[in-house]
């Protein structure tokens, strides 16, 4: 295993040398820095949820225990530009209903009432059955 590193590790500084040329090629640009993570304050996040949840009507059966990521990508006034699950589930998966609810939700409660001064345009919001008021 480690005879085998160490020529990876050879080849790497072989390939490194040869792609460095004579000098007279243009040198390419950096990659650019990654952009840091900017999150939504827990605020935020509960007055959004408190706007879908109420629209949010998964099937009792087959019941869906798992918590649901949905990515939503939104407008400067809130309208939800696009909300896709992370990850999509298959038809036969039991929380694909569920999943399919909350999408419809979110479009439902569109436009959404976001702060005006915010940092973020997208957002991923975690549907869980646990979260919803008992049925009556």
């Amino acid at each position: 295993m480690q005879r085998l590193l160490q020529r990876i590790a050879a080849l790497t500084l072989l390939l490194g040398l040869a792609a460095c040329g004579s000098g007279d090629d243009a040198a390419e640009p950096a990659a650019p820095p990654k952009k840091p993570a900017i999150t939504i304050s827990n605020g935020d996040a509960d007055a959004l949820r408190a706007e879908i949840y109420p629209l949010w009507n998964p099937p009792a059966q087959p019941p869906c225990s798992q918590p649901l990521n949905i990515r939503i990508d939104l407008a400067e006034d809130g309208r939800v530009v696009r909300a896709d699950a992370k990850p999509e589930l298959g038809y036969d998966d039991p929380c694909r209903g569920a999943q399919d609810a909350a999408i419809r939700a979110i479009w439902a409660a569109s436009p959404l009432k976001v702060p005006r001064q915010r940092k973020w345009s997208s957002l991923t919001l975690v549907f869980d059955r646990a979260a919803l008021p008992p049925a009556e």
